[in-house]
């Protein structure tokens, strides 16, 4: 029987030292207003549970489609961040090639290059 590796091509991360922390501060600021959002939205829900009138019903489907839309935003931002710890944060998820730093200064959470379309699972890409 013989064992058989695949060795992953890593280019190295495309951000210095100094752009690194500015992004993770930026990271960590998006997940704290994330994280508030998700409270508020949340407590609206809760709040709007069992009223049956038709505004309150838009307005906690609304509210329930926020919690989605902050939960997923606080999971690409921690997938981010703990690429960072890894060491290969602005390595597209798709090629193994480098993310711009312009497209990364945009969307610091993004999986992709521009050159490669999103995956399904992202919030943005």
């Amino acid at each position: 029987m013989t064992a058989t590796t695949t060795e992953t091509r890593r280019v190295p991360t495309p951000v210095d030292a100094d752009g690194l922390a500015h992004l993770r501060a930026t990271l960590i600021s998006e997940l704290d207003a994330q994280r508030r959002q998700l409270t508020d939205h949340e407590a609206t829900v809760s709040s709007l549970t069992g009223q049956l009138d038709a505004d309150s019903v838009l307005e906690r489907e609304l509210a329930e489609r926020a919690t989605q839309l902050a939960r997923a935003a606080i999971g690409d931002i921690e997938h981010a961040l703990a690429r960072m710890d890894r060491g290969d944060y602005g390595i597209c998820e798709r090629c193994d090639g480098p993310i711009a730093p312009p497209r990364l200064e945009a969307i610091p959470h993004t999986r992709f290059c521009v050159a490669c379309p999103t995956a399904g699972g992202s919030l943005v890409g």
